[in-house]
């Protein structure tokens, strides 16, 4: 597994600077947006100096690891991104959905939560 290059909290900032179209969520533990898919190839760079290479990239089926990891998630699709890794002994996810129209892409970059801090 790769060594983390840089701070989570630094990966969510960075990714804002990515030309966005809307964004739907935004603070210390995820942030979420959509983007114009040509935006991809910019903002892929910046999740592998987090992530490393994709756990299931787009346009393969998932593996049983993808299938366990995006489960509490709702799955995830041929068609979609799935980046994981471990950052200070928690999960962190980045999960690409295109939409039907080629054009845009939904982006969500988040970690597991922490039971310390939320108290559960």
């Amino acid at each position: 597994m790769m060594i983390n290059k840089i701070p989570y909290v630094k990966l969510l900032e960075e990714a804002k600077n990515v030309p966005i179209l809307e964004l739907r969520a935004d603070d210390n533990e995820e942030v979420e947006f959509v983007l114009k898919v040509g935006e991809l190839e910019k903002l892929g760079t910046l999740l592998q100096s987090f992530f490393g290479e994709p756990v299931k990239p787009k346009g393969q089926a998932p593996s049983k690891e993808a299938e366990v990891l995006t489960e509490p998630f709702g799955g995830i699709r041929d068609n979609q991104t799935l980046y994981h890794t471990k950052y200070n002994g928690r999960s962190c996810f980045a999960m690409i959905w295109p939409w039907g129209d080629g054009k845009l892409a939904t982006v969500k970059i988040f970690r597991e939560k922490n039971p310390l801090l939320d108290g559960k």
